[in-house]
């Protein structure tokens, strides 16, 4: 017995260890529950998608958590609606799924009204010119830049308004997966978006996630909390974006390109749900529940049952137009 003296503790504790676990099912006494979802957009129809909860340890729910039996009625302004109905700002939404199985679940989102903003002012700065001297391209240049918009928002005092910012870019044959055009080819994106440039887009932060080295990397939702009934400018930054072009001849139409600007007003529920889904996946309050040190970040449901989001929107799009920009610095 004497050679156990010398066999290493880091072998002797995972044996001492393999007593501690058993393989189980754990009887839960919890009955599946219908789970509703929908994204609600002004000026669009509306669509439930109607599934029901399960257990982990179910398995072959994984694959299929349909609801064959779902009866699905939507009510708008308190009167049931059709399939072919479009939602308007204003509308008050109710959604009611029964299902014979699952029971039944509701949920009430209100469409919010439209944003107002003021003109964008925006500036763009020529960083790197690239151009080759092939023949055949009277056209030939890739050029980086960096972009700045200010974006003033006009809020409303009588109601919390919950906005999102968001952008795409546009350009000649961007429709097209070649990205060819009448024998030319264009191609731009936005480069980086700089997330520190906008302070607001940091009020969802607790000092704990400032002091943990989180910073909002995706997340530009924000609320009027600070700015109710005025206006607040939003100081966006584009950091490397990029034009290249290809062309055998000339083409002023070539430079057609530029930003959409997508400013959106969302229903309470979806920012709720984007700002759940940003701290658990970037927060360091859930870092430190998942430890046991501390509370556990629980999910976000508007839904009567728990499971599933309804979340509505308005849409408003606003172009900036960087053709002249983009002539100029080829």
């Amino acid at each position: 017995m004497a050679i156990l003296r010398y066999i290493p503790l880091a072998v002797i504790a995972p044996m001492l260890m393999t007593g501690c676990y058993e393989d189980f099912t754990p009887d839960v006494d919890t009955k599946p529950v219908l789970c509703l979802n929908s994204m609600i957009t002004a000026g669009e129809t509306i669509e439930v998608d109607v599934t029901r909860t399960w257990l982990y340890t179910d398995i072959d729910s994984w694959q299929n958590h349909d609801v064959d039996d779902a009866v699905v009625t939507v009510y708008v302004n308190g009167t049931a609606v059709d399939d072919e109905y479009r939602a308007q700002e204003g509308d008050r939404i109710r959604i009611v799924a029964e299902s014979g199985k699952y029971g039944m679940a509701e949920a009430e989102v209100t469409v919010p009204r439209r944003i107002e903003i003021k003109p964008i002012v925006w500036n763009a700065e020529l960083t790197e010119r690239w151009s080759n001297t092939r023949p055949e391209w009277e056209m030939n240049a890739d050029i980086r830049f960096n972009l700045s918009a200010d974006i003033t928002v006009c809020d409303r005092a009588e109601v919390a308004d919950y906005y999102h910012y968001a952008a795409a870019v546009y350009y000649p044959g961007m429709d097209d997966d070649s990205g060819m055009l009448m024998g030319s080819r264009v191609d731009m994106y936005t480069g980086q978006l700089n997330y520190r440039a906008e302070p607001i887009f940091s009020e969802h932060t607790e000092v704990i996630d400032a002091i943990n080295g989180s910073d909002p990397d995706g997340f530009t939702f924000f609320t009027d909390r600070q700015f109710s009934g005025s206006e607040y400018t939003l100081h966006i930054r584009y950091d490397n974006m990029g034009y290249n072009v290809r062309s055998m001849k000339y083409d002023e139409q070539l430079f057609d390109s530029g930003i959409h600007v997508v400013m959106s007003t969302v229903s309470g529920s979806f920012y709720d749900w984007e700002n759940f889904v940003w701290h658990v996946n970037n927060g360091a309050v859930t870092d430190i529940g998942s430890t046991g040190l501390g509370d556990a970040v629980w999910g976000y449901s508007n839904v009567s049952t728990g499971a599933g989001v309804v979340a509505a929107r308005t849409i408003s799009v606003y172009r900036i137009d960087l053709s002249e920009f983009l002539e100029k610095s080829i």
